[in-house]
């Protein structure tokens, strides 16, 4: 059952199934469901804005290592909630610095391997519409969108830079409905599917859309960096297939295939 909530201009909407929604970009909770060298997957929690681009890093980490990697993806949030709880992941690729942070200092991650990964973008995208950046940003005042947007602020960056850029262009109390999506996939899933006119994505996936449409990636003038952190937590301190998936995460061929799906990289 779909529950909807209205509240000050705000909808939220529960009970929708991430996958269902998600399937074409390839967020929501997914896996290669195999084993490593010793029976067990490498179990990799990522931020769902990341995991169409993780599941390509993990092809080529697979087929250069006969290891096996399990990827289980939601907003950053979450996964941090579900580390804490016990969660069986062995690494952590997060949306944000925050939360790897956190897990360092709760001790829950190893330190040493706390390190950004990708710098992301965040676009703001009517895809019904053609023209400029220019023109894409004025359809914000317009009051030609009633539906709009975003991921979850409370547990999805992409949402904490959403709020972050409203609140910077004194949109604070827009003249459109908001419309949370649990995390930046079922966001994008919402407009990719016509349930909303507009709103707020990542630039890696404003890619998958093929850039159709009008977009205005907004500059962090108007929100802070989205530096995203990847980090090697406690149960996998001593796991050597752990350590060699972040050298890997880390090299300069990987980095160049991030870059290539929309990222800016860390020295960027």
């Amino acid at each position: 059952m779909t529950l909807r909530y209205l509240l000050g201009g705000v909808i939220l909407i529960l009970g929708l199934s991430p996958e269902s929604l998600v399937a074409k970009n390839g967020a929501g909770t997914s896996s290669h469901k195999q084993g490593n060298h010793e029976g067990l997957p490498l179990r990799v929690a990522v931020a769902s804005n990341f995991s169409p681009t993780a599941h390509k890093i993990v092809t080529s980490f697979e087929a250069g290592t006969n290891a096996k990697v399990s990827i289980s993806s939601a907003s950053s949030g979450k996964l941090y909630a579900q580390i804490k709880q016990g969660a069986p992941f062995d690494v952590f690729l997060s949306a944000d610095a925050i939360r790897p942070d956190l897990l360092v200092k709760e001790g829950y991650a190893v330190a040493a391997s706390n390190r950004v990964y990708a710098h992301g973008r965040l676009v703001f995208w009517v895809p019904g519409v053609s023209g400029n950046e220019s023109t894409c940003r004025q359809l914000l005042y317009s009051g030609q969108l009633t539906r709009v947007a975003m991921a979850n602020p409370d547990v999805a960056p992409y949402g904490y830079a959403t709020r972050q850029t409203l609140t910077a262009l004194g949109l604070k109390n827009p003249v459109f409905t908001l419309i949370f999506g649990e995390n930046i996939g079922q966001t994008f899933a919402f407009i990719h599917a016509g349930g909303v006119a507009a709103g707020f994505i990542a630039a890696s996936q404003w890619q998958l859309s093929n850039r159709s449409g009008c977009a205005w990636e907004v500059g962090t003038q108007y929100h802070a960096p989205i530096a995203q952190r990847a980090v090697l937590l406690n149960r996998a301190s001593n796991n050597a297939l752990a350590r060699r998936f972040l050298d890997f995460l880390h090299s300069s061929k990987t980095q160049a295939k991030i870059k290539a799906s929309g990222y800016l990289l860390g020295d960027q």
